[in-house]
């Protein structure tokens, strides 16, 4: 059954976690600082293992299997010595009527769009830009390599980034042998995140119901939150990271708990193996850590996360600083983020504010533009992150400064938004494109703003005993999240329910509504599981789709040059995916707010080079072609003998 080595994996990782969290935190802590160090064990238990094997090319199913059967017989031997000191007696549950209205107004509906995405996520095939493009292809070949690799010889098209994420998904390919169930990891991040939220609130603003449950329908209700819970993104995942180091840090400064400071050590090391901004807000959490920490001790500790959570991924760049990383074909300014528009400083937050009030999906208005920006209102990419928090993030400097002296609320505050601010004063062409972006890189401060905000007046609520209010506030928030959550799940730009519902009524499907008249989607519906395939891609080239459904078949990269193409001689398929730069490429598109210039970009030579050799080669026939958009399949001709050429690179 697909998804069974990942669940297996999931539940073992977690149960481990849960165990040594007991162990490790036999003190009181708050239901939702528990779970947050639950969740956080868990999810570095199973990196640092999938690293650990990464590292020795151990990673093979049967490996993989004994890793999982190890943490789940750890996991059950610790919990079954615990219940033998546990003394059993009946056990009360005494709850107002009120309390469980409100409690139920959380768990129904988050269970509800829980359920959704692992369903969507089990019928739907890899649907988005990222996912087919960089994700899994780079999860594959890590698969295929049976560990990690610096994959220097493919960053032509699949640049360097750091790479949890990616091997979380390849661990998950090797156990189930396909990527059926992989959005599943996406899912359960998005849980992590409203939970880690949750112990930030409790953390800042006491352990009340209400104020709980505040902050869990805030979070879990941002829109481009909820789109990435059903996709591949790692967005969420740094987030949760990043976050659950503010919740941990901020407990070491007040409290002086070592535990908690080897947790943050943990978490930030799990942020920056993620994500670049994670390795930003990674930089700046150091001083914080500094400043009162027992160096030679927290360097030990952050020496060993830093190996065993992603840090490798940064040693092998370091190794090789004169290699040229090219993370596209299309022209520079138009693949490739640029520093210094600080202007993005005030830019940013306005955009983040504003968007949500837009009621036109597709445009958002800029004052610094004299027409409307291009912008997708239900795409993960770019989305927005919910009126709740507009509104919020307005009060917010009102809130801190009324808040200003307590002295953990306002480090960490100063933390989240310094790892903020500094990601903001980038930029590519068209201006706009990130910008409109950063919804889904800012989720670290969603939590923060939220639980200065909207998560102190529910807990005045609570000690005023105005619960009637209060529950009629959660009954609000509990309709905005189920609002976004219907909304976001019908219009998804890449999955809209009726595709979900026709990809569950029709299993097996392979073909994203993004991937028609592309490629890549063609070769995978016309050759063989095994066929070999020469790919030419470039930025937003459907790659994975090449892989075919059991991700079989084996695929080679053309690398980019000047003469003729690297064709490998026992190639049966050339396919040239090249269509980024006649969306993006018209040089007259200076920002977003031109929009007659999208699609109107031309081929560069690079694009053009394998598509000329192709339609020039004689042991190769068009079996599709649309040369206006620089899709091309091509097979060898029957009975043409294979040529003496050097092989490119083959995966």
């Amino acid at each position: 059954m697909s998804g069974t080595g990942l669940a297996a994996t999931l539940a073992a990782s977690f149960l481990l976690g849960h165990e040594l969290s007991r162990r490790f935190w036999k003190d009181a802590l708050g239901w939702g600082e528990r779970a947050l160090v639950v969740a956080l064990t868990g999810w570095a238990l199973w990196l640092a293992s999938t690293w650990a094997l990464a590292l020795l090319h151990l990673l093979t199913r049967p490996v993989l299997i004994g890793r999982t059967a190890i943490m789940g017989a750890a996991g059950l031997a610790l919990l079954l010595m615990r219940l033998r000191h546990v003394e059993w007696r009946e056990i009360t549950i005494s709850m107002s009527v009120v309390s469980a209205i409100a409690i139920a107004l959380v768990v129904v509906p988050l269970f509800i769009w829980t359920d959704f995405s692992f369903w969507r996520g089990a019928v739907t095939p890899p649907a988005s830009i990222d996912a087919l493009s960089y994700h899994l292809p780079k999860a594959v070949l890590f698969a295929r390599a049976e560990g990690y690799e610096a994959l220097r010889d493919v960053r032509f098209l699949i640049g360097w980034r750091p790479c949890n994420y990616e091997l979380l998904l390849a661990d998950a390919i090797v156990m189930d042998g396909t990527d059926t169930a992989t959005e599943w990891i996406s899912t359960c991040f998005y849980l992590s995140f409203v939970l880690a939220a949750i112990a930030l609130a409790q953390r800042w603003n006491g352990r009340g119901l209400f104020a709980s449950l505040t902050a869990a329908l805030l979070t879990a209700g941002v829109p481009v939150a909820l789109l990435h819970a059903t996709d591949y993104k790692n967005d969420v995942m740094a987030a949760f990271f990043s976050v659950a180091a503010l919740v941990m840090l901020g407990r070491w400064l007040t409290e002086r708990d070592a535990r908690a400071l080897a947790l943050a050590i943990v978490a930030i090391a799990c942020a920056a193996g993620t994500k670049t901004p994670g390795a930003i807000f990674a930089a700046l959490a150091i001083p914080f850590i500094v400043w009162r920490a027992r160096i030679v001790r927290t360097a030990v500790v952050g020496i060993a996360a830093f190996g065993l959570l992603g840090g490798m991924a940064y040693v092998t760049r370091l190794a090789d600083r004169s290699f040229t990383i090219i993370e596209g074909t299309a022209p520079a300014s138009y693949s490739a983020l640029s520093f210094g528009h600080f202007e993005n400083l005030w830019k940013g937050p306005y955009v983040l504010i504003a968007e949500s009030f837009e009621t036109n999906p597709a445009l958002v208005h800029v004052p610094w533009s004299s027409r409307p920006w291009l912008w997708q209102r239900y795409e993960l990419y770019y989305s927005e992150l919910g009126i709740a928090f507009s509104l919020c993030a307005i009060a917010l400097p009102f809130m801190i400064w009324r808040g200003r002296r307590d002295r953990e609320k306002s480090a960490m505050t100063a933390l989240a938004f310094l790892a903020f601010a500094a990601i903001l004063p980038f930029d590519s062409l068209p201006a706009g494109r990130y910008l409109l972006g950063l919804p889904r890189v800012a989720l670290t401060i969603v939590p923060v703003v939220f639980a200065w905000t909207a998560v102190p007046l529910a807990a005045w609520l609570e000690r005023r005993k105005r619960t009637d209010v209060a529950l009629a506030v959660v009954l609000a928030l509990s309709a905005s999240f189920v609002w976004y959550a219907a909304q976001n799940a019908m219009h998804d730009s890449f999955a809209p329910f009726e595709f979900v519902i026709d990809a569950s009524e029709h299993p097996g499907t392979r073909l994203p509504p993004i991937g028609h008249l592309r490629a890549a989607a063609v070769l995978d519906q016309t050759a063989g599981p095994t066929d070999v395939v020469a790919f030419d891609g470039g930025v937003s080239s459907q790659l994975h789709l090449a892989y075919g459904a059991r991700l079989t078949r084996p695929v080679h990269l053309i690398p980019p040059g000047t003469g003729a193409p690297s064709i490998p001689p026992d190639a049966q398929w050339v396919v040239v995916d090249r269509v980024w730069n006649l969306v993006w490429g018209n040089e007259q598109m200076r920002d977003l707010g031109s929009p007659e210039f999208l699609r109107r970009g031309k081929p560069t030579e690079d694009d053009l080079r394998v598509m000329r050799a192709m339609l020039a080669d004689k042991r190769f026939e068009p079996a599709f072609l649309n040369l206006a958009t620089m899709q091309g399949v091509f097979r060898r001709r029957p009975g043409t003998p294979p040529a003496s050429a050097p092989r490119s690179v083959a995966r």
